[in-house]
């Protein structure tokens, strides 16, 4: 029988973890998933020049996002997508966790207008879907549907990809699997690009999704198409975002202000300068997040 999660952790933390036992136990199961011994797939550091890194904040505008999200924004933004069309021809995404679907506009945005078509699949719809009328959704239990889940694929699809998603999805490796057969099956050029959190992001979120992506995580995803495919893995802020997030977010978990929201114009300022120094040390130990870039050629 074949492997369906990329871990064996089994508390989901997007429930309420209602005891200090349940919460000692979900903290160390996922510790022990982190730190289980793997062959290490070298990881470079996401970064941008200073032109690169000033026009895309000018493009965001004031942030009030996690570090996290805001450098995977940054990430999204400065993909090559006049590159991928030129693999792929036509874009057309499925998206696993689209939740409201905000990623069809800023993608759309962000590619110069080069996508063709978008899927969204959520567990829960959302009002602003109807908002989006050149894009379609789909309301799924992943989980639950998992056995059939290609069947869910919409014709022509060849961009594959979630943003901090797949932490919250029981069955997560079942969907590389699926997607490895899909793209075997019909031979033609396919991307995917998948965030996730990294180990570090377990002190900084706490009880979040069923997991964090440690290397044995990674490999498993990895060795479904390492015969086949290009992959490339980059980390995802560091030591200082992760310091930032701690101090202005995670501290308001216990009972403080959330201090995005009373200091906003410090907190960008802020995060700006922390994104800059992360990536200049380029210390992938202390990454928050993974994006993962996995293209199949044809």
């Amino acid at each position: 029988m074949r492997e369906r999660s990329t871990t064996s952790t089994y508390i989901n933390g997007d429930k309420p973890v209602k005891t200090v036992d349940r919460l000692k136990l979900y903290v160390r199961l996922n510790e022990e998933a982190n730190n289980q011994p793997a062959s290490p797939f070298p990881i470079k550091t996401f970064t941008l020049n200073e032109n690169q890194l000033n026009n895309s904040f000018n493009t965001l505008g004031q942030v009030g996002s996690s570090p996290s999200r805001t450098v995977s924004n940054l990430f999204w933004m400065n993909i090559d997508w006049q590159e991928i069309k030129k693999t792929l021809g036509e874009i057309n995404i499925l998206d696993f966790g689209c939740g409201s679907g905000s990623y069809f506009k800023k993608l759309y945005e962000w590619s110069n207008k080069s996508i063709s078509s978008y899927t969204g699949i959520d567990l829960q719809e959302s009002s602003k879907w109807k908002n989006y009328t050149n894009a379609s959704f789909i309301k799924l239990d992943i989980d639950k549907n998992i056995d059939n889940l290609k069947s869910f694929f919409p014709e022509k699809i060849n961009f594959f990809m979630s943003q901090s998603a797949l932490e919250h999805i029981k069955y997560d490796l079942e969907i590389f699997t699926q997607i490895k057969e899909y793209i075997l099956k019909n031979k033609k050029p396919v991307t995917q690009v998948h965030l996730v959190p990294a180990p570090e992001s377990l002190r900084l979120y706490l009880t979040h999704g069923y997991r964090q992506y440690g290397q044995s995580a990674l490999n498993k995803i990895i060795n479904l198409f390492k015969d086949f495919c290009d992959i490339k893995i980059f980390g995802l802020c560091g030591e200082d975002c992760n310091n930032l997030h701690f101090k202005y977010i995670t501290q308001s978990m216990f009972g403080n202000p959330d201090k995005r929201k009373t200091h906003p114009d410090e907190y960008s300022d802020r995060l700006k300068k922390s994104i800059q120094g992360d990536m200049k040390k380029q210390s992938i130990d202390s990454a928050c997040f993974w994006a993962l870039r996995i293209n199949y050629k044809g």
